[in-house]
């Protein structure tokens, strides 16, 4: 590999369109708020991540002229010249805000045989709702993705519906939200909420490999229980590909909010990384799920009347690669997206960080780390069933004890490893039942 000529770089590109020109046609199309999503971004990456702020570059359609419009062809070149001359070790960071929609796939490579788009200013919306020159998922994939070098770290930030798969990453979260508790005495900042048309709430991706060969994991503390858990890692060439999750508020076939303030998902996911810049995919997850769901209740009562239905936004998480996993012989089975959340979010840090392995030195079987990330994720579910009705700092207290616990019981886990099958399933037992009666003297749960 040729020797890096400069040393990385962090790079952004931020993008909110606001379509004032589109209320001509329908009031709902314009969205008002959008223009305050890009200053959050920017402030977020200056003020918490080290990004310079000549190398964020941010397309909105303001009449003050200090920027460039978010037309397709400058988007499409922004996203180009954001990743030109991409080296190992550089970090990227793409948002957008605006509407999203779908479109028929016609190469059979959806599953649900729609394509997702994202709308550029100059849209051209028909009369029968139809529309021409968008942005499908498939040129963001190609442009921002398939050309990375080895060991580049991609975020993406998608704020618009049908978000879930924009950037067009295989590997979803389908199956895994966490619930969480919505604080009675929360305030929320929306004072108009609209229905971003056909689109959903926001991707951000982020890699699902993590460079091992940091050796940073005495410098980024692993706060989350199942951290700790997400082993099998084969240090191989496939550690050094490029590093691109995707994060979103909703599933592809979902709309989002917006509110006069902005983007409801870029507020709760800048806001839950100011709070803690460090934390892992799951916590983060759990943190935005409780933002949304703070300012969504709220929302839900100024809804426009043509959406009877309650409003909902999900964060889904996304990744780029089927990656290696030590259960299989030769190394090369999926592995599975229980392990991706619990890994310490990279987001927009300048180095990825390192989970160490839960017992690499006895080998424990995979069977044990399959079964032990799947019962830790339930008992957090559990736990944020439990925690719905209660305040935010009562259940943060429990979450807090909880963890402490579980990390405890993990300790003695790893000193008293062991390579054999039958005792390694016994063990897993004895540790799934001290765990539920942890969480059941906590919580009140039965166990």
């Amino acid at each position: 590999m040729p020797v890096p000529v400069r040393p990385p770089a962090r790079k952004a590109l931020s993008v909110a369109a606001q379509y004032s020109r589109l209320k001509q046609i329908d009031e709902m199309y314009e969205l008002e708020g959008t223009h305050n999503d890009p200053p959050r971004i920017r402030e977020l990456l200056l003020d918490v991540y080290g990004y310079r702020d000549e190398d964020i570059t941010i397309l909105m359609d303001d009449e003050s002229g200090r920027y460039a419009w978010p037309t397709r062809d400058n988007i499409m070149k922004a996203m180009h010249e954001l990743v030109a001359d991409a080296i190992p070790g550089d970090h990227f960071v793409f948002h957008f805000s605006g509407h999203g929609n779908q479109v028929p796939n016609t190469d059979g490579t959806e599953v649900d045989g729609l394509d997702e788009v994202i709308w550029p200013v100059d849209v051209v919306v028909h009369s029968d709702d139809s529309f021409d020159n968008y942005i499908i998922d498939d040129d963001i994939h190609d442009i921002l993705v398939n050309h990375l070098p080895p060991e580049t770290h991609f975020v993406m930030i998608f704020d618009c519906c049908h978000s879930g798969t924009a950037a067009d990453l295989p590997y979803a979260n389908d199956d895994f939200c966490p619930q969480t508790p919505i604080s009675p005495s929360a305030q929320t900042t929306v004072k108009s909420v609209h229905v971003r048309k056909g689109s959903e709430s926001m991707v951000h991706t982020h890699t699902v490999d993590h460079d091992l060969d940091d050796g940073l994991a005495a410098e980024t503390p692993v706060s989350s229980p199942t951290d700790k858990l997400s082993s099998n890692r084969l240090i191989s060439a496939y550690d050094k590909r490029p590093d691109v999750t995707s994060w979103s508020a909703c599933t592809d076939d979902e709309v989002t909010l917006e509110a006069g303030t902005g983007g409801l998902f870029v507020q709760a996911f800048t806001n839950a990384l100011r709070n803690k810049p460090k934390q892992s995919n799951v916590e983060l997850l759990r943190s935005v799920t409780r933002e949304l769901a703070r300012i969504t209740a709220i929302a839900n009562k100024r809804r426009p009347p043509e959406y009877p239905d309650e409003f909902v936004i999900k964060p889904q998480l996304c990744g780029l690669h089927e990656l290696p996993s030590a259960s299989g012989p030769s190394g090369t089975e999926r592995r599975p997206l229980t392990e991706v959340i619990s890994e310490t979010f990279p987001a927009f840090n300048h180095r990825s960080a390192v989970v160490e392995p839960f017992d690499a030195e006895s080998k424990r079987d995979a069977e044990f780390l399959e079964k032990l990330n799947m019962m830790l994720l339930e008992l957090m579910l559990d736990f944020h069933a439990w925690s719905t009705a209660r305040p935010t700092h009562e259940s943060d207290r429990t979450a807090d004890e909880l963890e402490r616990e579980i990390n405890g019981v993990m300790e003695v886990e790893k000193e008293q490893g062991t390579s054999l099958i039958e005792k390694t399933r016994q063990r897993l037992n004895e540790f799934v039942t001290r765990i539920k009666l942890a969480l059941a003297a906590l919580t009140g749960l039965a166990p």
